[in-house]
């Protein structure tokens, strides 16, 4: 009893392991395979190996390459016969497929390699294949090689593959079972002579705009049968990109496939095929000639009006308006020299110039008008009175006679002479071609004396050309304001520093502003003041005092730390020796 007893313990585990090693994924290796070396027409080994059968228990199996470091180029006769196989990938040097080889397995695809050049007799007969496909190289078919399958479909690329009679028999869906194929092939006779449904192989041709930003794609509405001959179309839908020209179709988007002009041909292949728009970037040709600029004697460079823009041919023949950079003109631009000066501009635009395409143009300065006539004249009249408080904001009016203003008017054609320290034009405003208003600005710089006011006008402010200078001056009145006045008796050294102390600490900014030095005939000095807490310094210029007499001004303009201006201008009379 011992004894049966192990013997049935040890069955039932062997069972057990048999029933585990089913039920595990199973993976065909190189050595599941076994095959026979194929000899060359003098009986030697020519380097390649036949399959002849299978030993594994995968369903889902990988035929290798190679097999003992031999291509694999045949599948013998019966290799895989009844094995209940799944799927298959054949290998890619495949050439022969032998008797039965895969007869009663269960494949529902298979994928033949486009070296196959024959299929044995039932070679695929008795699975459940609906479709397949064969290839171009595929000299002939055996007898019952597809038959007892599922097949709908089958498609020869080749048009002169041999057929032999019932290779799709006994199909489960006979019906609806269609042969595709080339129009004139064996494929075709085969078809008629079985009976079965028949229709050709064609393949379409696509357009794509390739990153078109506007028009429409051509479509080819035609099917065209292998090696048929396709003309490409033109543009017809008006494809654009901003900034490129059409130039053609490409079968690769990135222009490195096949170039197809259009209107030219190729041989339609085996597949469809889809030819992208050729796009070339747009560049710079050409730009418009531009006429001679001719501007008066004394003009500025800044009012010759150089354009801004310039007509550029592209080449797609459109113009395109872009931005011109100008140089100072060769000579260098003179508005007080008579003679022609060319401008080249650089254009300023993202299309491409790869020729170096410039813009160019003459400025020409007319001669120096003749001497005007002794009748020309200029006088200015104050709006207001003139005085040192009033003086920021008031305005003046310029008359001239015998000659007009230009349009174009700058404060800078008007040059206030003897004028006091801080006061410009700040605005001018044409009243008639003969008229103008100026503005005046003014810092508040104090004034040491009264002032007489004249002006020059510049020639390029006038159509004669001519500077003029107003044959009338304008007082404008030093402010009295009450000082108190400290004489500081004695000669002092020329290196002399000033210390003023006061009863509130300073406002360090203002100090500045608020103090300044003039000498007996009114000149301001460039002295430097410095502060610290309530204690002015007044330092001399950086070259001294030269002997004779000064005048300090504290003015109100000086603030404590709390903005308080100062109550009591002072001013202190000294003299160097």
């Amino acid at each position: 009893m011992k004894k049966k007893s192990i013997s049935f313990i040890l069955f039932t585990m062997l069972f057990f392991l048999v029933i585990l090693s089913y039920g595990q994924p199973s993976h065909a290796s190189e050595g599941d395979y076994t095959g026979v070396e194929n000899m060359d027409s003098t009986g030697s080994p020519d380097g390649t190996v036949t399959i002849t059968g299978y030993t594994g228990l995968s369903k889902d199996i990988t035929i290798p390459n190679t097999l003992d470091g031999k291509t694999v180029t045949r599948i013998g006769d019966y290799a895989f016969q009844d094995n209940q196989l799944t799927s298959v990938k054949l290998p890619d040097n495949l050439t022969a497929i032998g008797f039965e080889a895969f007869f009663n397995n269960r494949l529902k695809s298979v994928t033949l390699p486009n070296t196959l050049t024959s299929i044995g007799i039932g070679a695929f007969q008795y699975n459940q294949l609906t479709s397949v496909t064969l290839p171009d190289t595929l000299d002939i078919i055996r007898v019952l090689a597809f038959s007892n399958n599922q097949l709908t479909s089958v498609t020869f690329l080749s048009d002169s593959t041999r057929i032999a009679e019932q290779a799709f028999s006994s199909t489960q869906n006979a019906t609806d079972f269609t042969i595709y194929g080339h129009t004139s092939s064996t494929a075709k006779e085969y078809a008629d002579f079985e009976g079965h449904l028949f229709k050709a192989i064609t393949y379409k041709v696509t357009y794509d705009g390739n990153y078109n930003t506007g028009g429409s794609v051509p479509v080819d509405s035609n099917e065209y049968k292998r090696q048929t001959a396709v003309t490409t179309l033109d543009n017809t839908g008006q494809l654009i990109k901003t900034g490129y020209t059409f130039n053609g179709w490409n079968t690769l988007a990135d222009e490195m496939g096949d170039d197809y002009p259009v209107g030219s041909s190729f041989q339609m292949k085996e597949t469809d095929v889809t030819l992208y728009a050729k796009w070339t970037a747009d560049t710079i040709t050409s730009v418009e000639t531009l006429a001679d600029i001719r501007v008066r004697f004394g003009i500025n460079l800044t009012d010759v009006n150089l354009p801004l823009t310039i007509a550029a041919t592209l080449t797609d023949s459109t113009t395109e308006n872009v931005a011109v950079i100008w140089d100072g003109g060769t000579p260098a631009y003179n508005r007080q020299k008579a003679g022609t000066y060319t401008f080249q501009g650089q254009l300023d635009t993202q299309i491409g110039n790869p020729n170096g395409v410039i813009a160019e143009v003459n400025v020409i300065v007319r001669p120096r008008p003749t001497p005007p006539p002794l009748n020309i004249q200029a006088t200015m009249t104050a709006n207001e009175e003139l005085t040192e408080e009033q003086l920021d904001g008031s305005t003046i009016t310029v008359n001239v006679s015998d000659t007009n203003f230009i349009m174009s008017l700058t404060p800078e054609y008007f040059e206030l002479q003897n004028a006091p320290t801080g006061l410009t034009v700040s605005e001018v405003k044409r009243i008639s071609p003969w008229q103008v208003e100026l503005t005046l600005a003014f810092d508040g710089t104090r004034l040491a004396q009264d002032h007489d006011l004249g002006l020059m006008i510049q020639g390029a402010a006038l159509t004669n050309g001519f500077n003029i200078t107003t044959n009338n001056s304008l007082r404008i009145q030093k402010a009295e304001i009450p000082y108190k006045i400290i004489i500081k008796e004695g000669i002092f050294e020329p290196t002399k520093v000033w210390t003023v102390k006061l009863s509130n600490e300073v406002d360090a900014a203002t100090v500045q502003d608020a103090l300044y030095i003039v000498d007996a005939a009114g000149n301001h000095l460039p002295a430097t003041f410095t502060s610290e807490g309530n204690q002015i310094f007044i330092h001399p210029p950086v070259e001294n005092y030269e002997d004779g007499t000064y005048t300090l001004y504290i003015t109100s303009k000086l603030k404590d730390k709390n903005g308080t201006d100062l109550k009591e201008p002072i001013q202190m009379i000294f003299t160097i020796k």
